[in-house]
């Protein structure tokens, strides 16, 4: 596994299925932070993308309620939000 504290860290927890730990996770924020700042082109893409994505899990939601909504459910008690 690559070093903790870095982004490849962080890249490895991912990689691994797993919860980064703290420094992974920080210095995957200030990577991005750093990055987004030397592309700012890259924010326009993003916003879109983030936006279709949105609009497709509702389409996704809307034709299959059930089974988003179990999914959903695992999700919370997956990350410890079993009452939101």
């Amino acid at each position: 596994m690559a070093e903790h504290g870095t982004n490849a860290g962080y890249l490895a927890h991912r990689r691994a299925r797993e919860e980064a730990c703290a420094p992974c996770r920080e210095a995957a924020r200030v990577y991005q932070v750093a990055y987004r700042a030397e592309h700012p082109e890259r924010r326009e893409r993003d916003a879109a993308q983030n936006a279709a994505r949105g609009r497709a899990l509702r389409r996704l939601a809307a034709r299959h309620p059930e089974e988003f909504r179990q999914l959903f459910e695992e999700e919370k008690r997956r990350n410890g939000h079993e009452g939101s």
